[in-house]
């Protein structure tokens, strides 16, 4: 595009250099049309940047060098603006690509945590919880280091708007000049709509990476309480099985003790003159009976908590479930936010090249409008009024024509 510029420029040195050349009469009687103009230099070496404005013009030759040059300077601008926003997008979309990773990585984390649930003696629940306790923090660090870097990209987005404003104030200037080129002007007017409404909509992605952070935020500490509460229903159940235990040793000794005083009672069924012997047998038969009963109702007291705890296990369960599905909907909302905005960085990318290339034209047409009124300008000053007038008549003719074959342009440009 630079390049083009340049040619644009030297090719415009040339043509001036003709037109101060042919200010006195012709003798061949030849007239200076459009058709004739000089043909671009090949292989010829182009002046630098900085030595393009010092070159001394004259008239309108002058200006519409100062205009190209400062196009020129402003088209580097706009190259510089768009590199950074590249960078920023492309910055950007790693960012993404990790966070779709470490998503993953939480959905699979889940997963195990959700299928290791129903092991009762499994230690490495703590392991994955931790794991994915850290992978949360990540991810939350990522979002935020993506919010900071959109931030970044709309206030680029800003400054490449500012640019276009100045290019604009430039271009008001030289307004003289560019009266055919209104309607362009109003396209560029509905290019820069597009390119606010594109803003508009990068916001709102950034709001809904905020709320999808936010509600990233809230899922930890539901799991942090579910981990919680899984701490808690793993101390109770082992508080039950160790009264348990010791339920069940009591109620073995007592069996124990019962045979072995069955024993004795049979053994001394048969002595009669032991009735003393036989009061303390039939206490302690009480005894062992009531015992039993106690024990009974200690055992049923456990499995009804035992139930109890497995009932609290299964809603941890269906709880963590919940967040598992809620997990996914959030991943499929941030992968279509990323398609949205994989959209909108094109249409800006479109109107950007389309807005350039709109701008060339106009320059283009305009200056060769400016060229053809200076040739007719240069010829009703130079060419005397008797004897000329058919040939004046023929150089307006074709003038018009030019005329109309650059306003056809314009029209079709627009």
């Amino acid at each position: 595009f630079v390049l083009h510029r340049m040619h644009k420029l030297r090719s415009l040195f040339k043509k001036r250099e003709r037109a101060s050349k042919s200010t006195s009469p012709n003798p061949s009687g030849s007239h200076i049309g459009l058709t004739n103009l000089p043909p671009k230099p090949n292989g010829q070496s182009l002046p630098p940047p900085n030595k393009l404005a010092a070159i001394p013009l004259s008239d309108t030759a002058a200006e519409g060098g100062r205009c190209e040059v400062s196009c020129y300077s402003h088209s580097i601008k706009n190259i510089n603006m768009e590199n950074s926003t590249k960078l920023l997008l492309n910055s950007i979309k790693d960012k993404l690509v990790l966070e779709i990773e470490l998503s993953s990585k939480v959905r699979r984390l889940l997963q195990v945590i959700l299928l290791s649930a129903g092991n009762e003696g499994n230690q490495s629940d703590d392991v994955l919880l931790d794991q994915l306790e850290k992978l949360l923090k990540e991810r939350f660090d990522l979002s935020t280091t993506l919010i900071k870097e959109m931030e970044e990209l709309i206030l680029v987005i800003d400054q490449s708007l500012q640019v276009e404003t100045d290019d604009k104030k430039t271009k008001s200037e030289h307004s003289k000049y560019d009266r055919s080129s209104q309607s362009s002007t109003s396209e560029m007017s509905i290019l820069q709509e597009h390119i606010r409404n594109m803003e508009e909509t990068h916001c709102s992605t950034n709001e809904e990476l905020q709320a999808t952070i936010q509600e990233l935020s809230d899922l930890q500490a539901q799991l942090d309480e579910t981990r919680n509460e899984r701490e808690r229903h793993r101390e109770e159940k082992k508080m039950l099985l160790d009264s348990l235990c010791r339920q069940s040793e009591r109620l073995y000794s007592a069996k124990t003790e019962n045979i072995n005083l069955q024993k004795l009672l049979h053994e001394t069924a048969d002595d009669i003159n032991l009735p003393e012997r036989e009061k303390k047998l039939i206490e302690l038969l009480k005894k062992g009976q009531v015992e039993r009963e106690s024990l009974q109702k200690e055992k049923g007291e456990l499995l009804v908590q035992m139930t109890e705890s497995q009932r609290e296990n299964e809603t941890a369960k269906k709880e963590n479930l919940q967040l598992l599905e809620r997990i996914k909907v959030l991943e499929h909302i941030v992968e279509e936010t990323q398609y949205e905005r994989k959209e909108i960085d094109d249409e800006l990318r479109k109107f950007k090249e389309k807005a350039a290339f709109g701008q060339s034209e106009i320059y283009r047409l305009t200056h060769l409008l400016q060229i053809e009124f200076s040739r007719v300008a240069e010829l009703q000053a130079t060419e005397p009024s008797t004897g000329h007038d058919n040939k004046m008549f023929s150089l307006l003719e074709n003038a018009l024509k030019d005329k109309d074959l650059v306003e056809k342009k314009l029209a079709s440009v627009e």
